[in-house]
């Protein structure tokens, strides 16, 4: 049993004595009920050693920043463990000039190295009082992991050591940039830059999980974006939680209960399983997979504010049954005070790039995104081999998902539900059976009636077919008949036989009272009789040779081969006959005269 708090033990070695008792306890009521114990009413012990609690489990804030924040909080830690180091302070021979970072065990620092060169870095340094098994594991894991890795694309350890008063610490490359999405969004990168950026940040974490390490908490926040001679560079930085495969040894791995390693939003389902889930390569694609998410649509798959009104179950089982809209689909059921804002920052519209994700972005991210992770790539390298195929226009290993995958998922989110539906639908189909048999008699009878009224109605259409057919029929007679009857007409009027062509004419318009028939032809006809004045003369006795009018048009001599007579065009019968040949007439001038020529001349 821990000894009653004595005046020389306050306030650090009793802080980390009842700390270190507290941590070791099974669950929170053992802990509560310690607390309560070895405090004896000491609310300022009680609040110290509360907030070291808080910040050893939690590794990180649940969402980018604590639901709620205590301002108070590192003020009670100082007043109870000293306030440690500070701007302006020495750490070997680096000089502490501000506080840029803090996490649940460390704090960053922007440094000024003195010798044997001057630059300006980031130290990180375990924060005091926090030299716990747990957290100093931790801190190892994260300089170990970066210690072991060269990459353009990840902050580099330059040099590790330990303060004077015990506590670890490392020197990196110092990273002034602005995380990944803020920058995207400043500088309205269209889809492909930003997917350009996307993949430089999957060949950083693929160079990780080479040298055996998996970052575990990949969001925005820690990928900085920074201006360099051919464009903006990312860095990944803050491998403060990150998990070593076997390359770096079994004992540089983290085990702390009830907690989630990670950022909700962010991480992996199997990550809020951890004890019972190993995690591997497979999570960071997740992460890296709602970070191109983000980066297309604005938004994360998990709503940021519902994740944080949640409790470690809710997130847990969010994480395990949520399932998301693909990217293009989001931006179709946007909101609507968002759209224009996610447009502009794309440089393009929404329905621009609603089309434009559609496809190939859509599968590549879900991809990334399966719950079931056997289903997702493989390694950021997958990843990154699948980014690349689109960008060079070529065909990506992603593709869309079976409907047998969306049938079980859609099973497994609504097992009661689906459960009830099949037996309710069990019930329905036996109703319909009885109900079928029941009516099936009634349909036959019916169906025998329709035949018979199918046939009379087939009978009675075949009858009005005949008749239609007789019609028809009759029509083309009555088309032929008056087709040769104008046809007759018009050789009677070339072979001058006027009067035939009439009677043919007016047989034509008798039998066709209405004139459906007659048209231009039967017109056209008429006007060759009865267009101008005529006179038809009687046949004569022998073929004529001649034919002369007088000028005025007034007389007309016909010369045959018997005769020649002299008509008045308007009397009917001739006023001159002379009896003999004539081969041709003509009237002479003042038309009182006429000569007659004949064969001699």
């Amino acid at each position: 049993m821990i000894q009653p708090k004595g005046e020389e033990m306050f306030p650090v070695n009793r802080v980390r004595e009842i700390f270190t008792a507290a941590m070791s306890c099974e669950n929170a009521s053992a802990r509560k009920e310690l607390l309560k114990r070895e405090c004896d009413g000491d609310k300022g012990l009680q609040e110290a050693v509360e907030s070291l609690l808080f910040e050893s489990t939690q590794t990180k804030s649940f969402l980018e920043r604590p639901a709620v924040e205590d301002p108070t909080r590192g003020l009670k830690i100082a007043e109870a463990l000293g306030a440690g180091e500070g701007p302006g302070d020495y750490i070997g021979p680096y000089l502490l000039q501000e506080l840029v970072g803090e996490g649940g065990g460390g704090r960053v620092y922007k440094a000024e190295q003195q010798q044997p060169v001057e630059r300006t870095v980031a130290l990180k340094i375990l924060k005091l009082g926090m030299d716990t098994r747990s957290v100093i594991r931790r801190f190892e894991v994260e300089r170990q992991a970066l210690a072991v890795m060269d990459h353009p694309h990840i902050a580099r350890v330059l040099d590790a050591g330990a303060s004077p008063d015990g506590r670890p610490y490392f020197v990196m490359d110092f990273v002034e940039g602005t995380n990944i999405t803020k920058y995207c969004n400043g500088e309205r990168l269209c889809l492909r830059d930003r997917i350009v950026l996307m993949l430089k940040v999957c060949r950083a974490i693929e160079h990780a999980h080479q040298k055996g390490v998996i970052h575990r908490d990949l969001k925005p926040s820690n990928i900085l974006i920074v201006e360099g001679d051919s464009g903006p560079v990312p860095k990944v930085i803050d491998f403060g939680v990150a998990k070593a495969i076997d390359s770096l040894g079994a004992d540089m791995s983290v085990t702390m209960h009830d907690t989630i390693v990670g950022t909700p939003i962010y991480m992996s389902p199997e990550q809020a399983f951890r004890d019972e889930v190993d995690v591997d390569t497979r999570s960071d694609v997740y992460s890296l997979g709602v970070l191109l998410y983000e980066l297309l649509t604005g938004y994360t798959p998990l709503d940021a504010d519902r994740v944080r009104k949640l409790g470690i179950d809710g997130i847990r089982q969010a994480l395990n049954e949520s399932e998301s809209y693909r990217p293009s689909l989001q931006l179709r059921h946007s909101r609507v005070d968002d759209r224009e804002r996610i447009g502009s920052e794309r440089s393009s519209t929404i329905a621009r790039l609603e089309a434009e994700i559609r496809g190939d972005l859509d599968w590549i991210v879900m991809k990334a995104l399966e719950r079931d992770r056997t289903k997702r790539y493989g390694g950021a390298s997958e990843f990154a081999a699948d980014l690349d195929r689109y960008l060079r226009q070529l065909p990506v290993l992603a593709s869309p998902p079976r409907a047998a995958d969306r049938v079980s998922k859609f099973i497994k989110r609504h097992r009661t539900s689906v459960v009830a539906s099949v037996a309710l639908l069990a019930v329905l189909v036996g109703g319909v059976i009885v109900s079928m048999r029941q009516a099936l008699r009634a349909s036959l009878a019916e169906q025998e009636a329709r035949e018979a009224q199918r046939e009379t109605s087939f009978a009675y259409e075949r009858a009005l077919r005949d008749r239609e057919e007789a019609i028809r029929s009759e029509s083309m007679a009555r088309l032929h008949e008056y087709v040769a009857d104008i046809n007759v007409g018009y050789h009677a009027v070339e072979d001058g036989h006027i009067a035939k062509a009439l009677s043919l004419l007016e047989r034509q318009r008798q039998s066709d009272p209405s004139g459906e028939l007659r048209g231009f032809e039967w017109r056209y006809l008429a006007s060759l009789c009865l267009g101008a004045p005529h006179r038809t003369l009687s046949r004569q006795a022998a073929p004529v040779h001649s034919l002369a009018f007088s000028g005025d048009g007034s007389l007309l001599a016909v010369g045959t081969r018997e005769s020649v007579q002299v008509w008045d065009v308007e009397a009917e019968e001739p006023q001159i006959s002379v009896a003999g040949p004539a081969s041709a007439v003509a009237f002479l001038e003042g038309d009182e005269e006429f000569v007659v020529a004949n064969r001699s001349g």
